[in-house]
């Protein structure tokens, strides 16, 4: 995925995210997303329908669910992370 491309979705969610007092990060890996989200359930709920529906996403999937007494990424609208595959040579 281009750099342009994440930037919109970003962009976007930041948008979005603090309009719905949703706070998150995504990290991306080798064409792979992992998004973690926090927020009300109901909007939570929400905003994964929305993302479902969007074409620029595919193979969707919940990992987990649970309750937390408090955020973790209180102050990310939408936080992103980028990991850099590592490669490594058995000898």
């Amino acid at each position: 995925m281009k750099t342009e491309m994440i930037k919109e979705v970003i962009d976007e969610a930041i948008a979005f995210n603090s309009q719905a007092g949703i706070t998150g990060c995504l990290v991306y890996d080798r064409g792979y997303f992992l998004q973690l989200l926090e927020g009300e359930e109901e909007a939570v709920n929400q905003l994964y329908k929305k993302i479902k529906k969007d074409a620029r996403h595919s193979q969707t999937e919940i990992l987990s669910t649970g309750y937390a007494e408090k955020k973790i990424f209180e102050s990310w609208k939408m936080g992103y992370v980028e990991l850099l595959a590592k490669t490594t040579e058995e000898k």
